[in-house]
């Protein structure tokens, strides 16, 4: 999430252009004079309370990219402050707009300009003067709308000291550090951990006992997501934005159950005419395989969550693929003599994590 500036039109611009012959002293005078009027003039917008409004082609135009938009004033009170830290303002209606909030010149939070219902979050103290801009998407935005509001009340960090139980599920609000958190599972198995963020495209990384993984963009737009084999013991999370992005975020950690009758395994010998499951949690996992005449032998790899590769070596021979299969599957054929060989299994880009099957069989 990029931030950017928002360029308001004020009537002190045409009093610079049309007295731009006079002295300056006077025309900063005229400039401070019609600001204050104009402010004046904005409606006051109660936190709490449902706002209508119209944009229309008598609103102010933004001179950066010709929408037109209208302004609201908002004065943070600590009634506003005890029911909660966070103010959040959410835009409906027939109108394609998005939102503006700014503290003086400095703009402190936006909408994204692509979500239906846009929705808008910030930090406030008590005693701010707050400016709520609402602005059609481009030139052609036109149409009522509703703003709705409330102050939530949410931690502005994680405890990192705390060792949390599974399941976890903990909400905070980040801003220009990363955060951390720990937890500790109890039963080796299958865990998936989610981050997500309304506000910010999230980037989550994971450490602990034997694994030392990170994702950005998960199978949800710019959240993120792992899904691996966890053995017992502590790991921490490392919470944070790809870019700059500040916001509201929650992670989760719950244990996931896999397919009736499946057993993992991920390491050791693989026989002739076998399948197995696997979960690559590491950069790749690799097996023995005995062959036990001369003859055409088929190895696949197969996985519904990352682009597999094959690796075969052993008996002077080297072989790997990656497309081989269908689709991002891996599939070799070779012809091979009797002996020990290595198969290692393994995701294309080396840092894929995974759930698939892997098989040996004879073709001839």
């Amino acid at each position: 999430m990029k931030k950017h500036r928002f360029a308001l039109a004020s009537v002190a611009v045409t009093a610079l252009l049309m007295g731009c012959n006079e002295n300056s002293s006077t025309a900063n005078v005229e400039e401070a004079s019609a600001e204050t009027t104009q402010q004046a003039q904005q409606p006051i917008f109660t936190i709490g309370e449902r706002v209508t409004g119209e944009i229309t082609s008598q609103n102010p135009v933004n001179f950066k990219d010709g929408s037109r938009y209208q302004v609201f004033n908002i004065e943070i009170s600590s009634a506003n402050i005890a029911e909660g830290n966070l103010f959040e303002v959410t835009l409906r209606g027939a109108l394609n707009g998005t939102l503006s909030l700014f503290d003086g010149p400095e703009l402190i939070a936006s909408s994204s300009g692509y979500e239906r219902n846009p929705k808008l979050r910030s930090l406030v103290d008590e005693g701010q003067s707050l400016q709520l801009i609402v602005h059609g998407q481009d030139a052609n935005s036109f149409g009522p709308f509703i703003l709705t509001s409330s102050m939530l009340n949410v931690p502005l960090a994680l405890d990192s000291t705390t060792l949390y139980p599974i399941p976890l599920n903990e909400s905070s609000w980040l801003g220009d550090e990363h955060q951390e958190l720990r937890f500790k599972v109890e039963q080796a198995g299958l865990y998936r951990i989610d981050l997500a963020s309304e506000e910010f495209d999230t980037l989550l990384k994971l450490t602990g006992t034997g694994v030392a993984l990170e994702n950005d963009d998960g199978p949800d737009g710019t959240n993120s997501q792992l899904i691996t084999f966890l053995d017992t013991g502590e790991y921490t999370l490392t919470l944070q934005s790809y870019s700059e992005g500040t916001g509201l975020y929650t992670v989760t950690v719950t244990e996931e159950s896999l397919p009736a009758g499946i057993e993992l395994q991920n390491s050791g010998i693989l026989i002739l005419g076998s399948e197995i499951h696997g979960m690559l949690v590491e950069s790749q996992n690799t097996y023995s395989i005995e062959v036990p005449e001369d003859g055409l032998y088929e190895i696949s790899l197969t996985s519904d969550t990352f682009d597999a590769y094959l690796e075969l070596s052993g008996q002077g021979l080297h072989a790997e693929d990656d497309d081989g299969g269908e689709g991002t599957n891996a599939r070799l054929e070779v012809d091979m003599t009797p002996g020990t060989y290595t198969v290692t299994a393994k995701g294309f880009s080396g840092q894929e994590t995974g759930l698939y099957q892997l098989s040996f069989n004879r073709l001839d």
